[in-house]
């Protein structure tokens, strides 16, 4: 079967595509269950939404399930990585799903995370249950060590370098049409504007959606992203809904919804511009707002949330110079950047910037990471002050 749409990334990840059906059909056939876990954003819900359909709908054809539930389980990440507590919850479901049906070990489909070394624990934990897993991701840190944990890996950085704009709901929207040959491209546009993707890929899969403007699909993702901050458990919400319904009926539950959302966002956004301290050099804009000390409900809207909507703004407002904001917290930093910074030989890197941190500080403990332009640095309180100077001394010496 042919991919949705062509793609240099796909071709050179063919095999890898056909590696990942094969494990999921031998699963199904086999009577194993399959655990699917995915990140809690639009990129994440797309990538989770599009294969439980394709997985189900081949289950419910298979003769020997008289009930397909114990063989299946979605269920998102708050997190953006595979949590250790997370994984923990899991092996104790699938333990307990094993123990009373009389199943055989799972199958772990891990999408839109899964690839860095905060995973790590998880994926050693679950090689060490026995379980195979399958990861579909566009996040990488440049690691080798979770890879040996990992049975099947779809994830463009491996095949093609700073391929981070071909979203992991583009992925998994094609691996979900590879196994039952529906046509998935909405999901894989709304995982795209999601994460604000500018492939090429993007454009085609756009072009099948015309009636689908970006002030529409705006108001989509907006709901999406507050409906994944207040589910609590897993099942069915109003994002399957989104993604269920035709046109008219979408229009009608995101404008329900739309106009108090960004009252919410906008009233925060505006105290984060009032406090914004902005420093300029050369192509340089550099915002540096304290989102902890501003947002008391981060809930929703979340911290980052603010944080990427003032980038968006300025970023707008200044369309021929690098935007690039830091949102400071008590023990983390979180990034987002203009998406053509890395053009012009002009550098920044999240994960740069941690690896640098942990040698300028031996005795610290750092973690996070992401693509280039957007993620979280995680680290001490006691030395917040300077992380902040670090990272803004490097913000200045790489982008002039």
């Amino acid at each position: 079967m042919e991919m949705m749409i062509k793609s240099e990334i796909y071709e050179l990840l063919k095999d890898k595509f056909s590696e990942a059906k094969e494990e999921i059909l031998n699963a199904i056939k086999d009577q194993r269950p399959i655990l699917l876990k995915h990140h809690s954003d639009a990129d994440g819900y797309c990538c989770g939404l599009a294969l439980e359909k394709a997985i189900l709908s081949i289950i419910k054809k298979t003769k020997p399930y008289k009930n397909p539930r114990p063989y299946f389980k979605r269920s998102s990440l708050r997190t953006p990585f595979y949590d250790y507590s997370d994984c923990i919850r899991d092996i104790t479901h699938m333990h307990d799903t094993i123990e009373r049906f009389g199943l055989k070990k799972p199958l772990v489909i891990i999408a839109d995370t899964g690839t860095t070394m905060e995973s790590l624990m998880a994926l050693k934990r679950l090689r060490l249950e026995g379980y195979k897993v399958i990861v579909i991701d566009h996040h990488y840190d440049n690691n080798k060590i979770t890879l040996k944990y990992i049975d099947t890996i779809i994830n463009p950085h491996l095949v093609k370098e700073y391929s981070t704009n071909i979203v992991a709901g583009y992925l998994c929207s094609e691996l979900a049409h590879l196994l039952n040959g529906d046509d998935f491209s909405f999901m894989a546009m709304i995982a795209g504007y999601g994460d604000k993707s500018d492939a090429a890929e993007m454009e085609l899969y756009s072009a099948k959606h015309k009636d689908f403007d970006f002030t529409l699909i705006k108001k989509i993702l907006a709901v999406i992203d507050y409906e994944s901050l207040m589910i609590k458990t897993d099942g069915y919400s109003l994002i399957n809904k989104l993604f269920d319904s035709n046109i008219k009926d979408i229009k009608e539950i995101v404008d329900m919804y739309y106009d108090d959302l960004q009252g919410k966002i906008n009233s925060f956004v505006s105290c984060v511009e009032k406090y914004n301290k902005q420093e300029a050099q050369g192509n340089l804009i550099l915002n540096l707002v304290e989102v902890s000390k501003i947002n008391f409900n981060p809930v929703f809207p979340s911290n980052v949330r603010i944080l990427s909507r003032m980038q968006d703004k300025i970023k707008d407002e200044n369309t021929n110079k690098f935007v690039l904001s830091l949102g400071i917290n008590e023990q983390s930093i979180s990034v987002r950047g203009s998406h053509n910074i890395n053009k012009d030989n002009i550098r920044f890197d999240i994960n740069e910037v941690i690896s640098l941190l942990k040698k300028k500080f031996p005795n610290n403990i750092f973690e996070g990471g992401g693509h280039p332009l957007a993620g979280t640095i995680k680290f001490s309180n006691i030395i917040k002050d300077d992380v902040v100077k670090f990272v803004v001394d490097y913000c200045k010496n790489n982008i002039k």
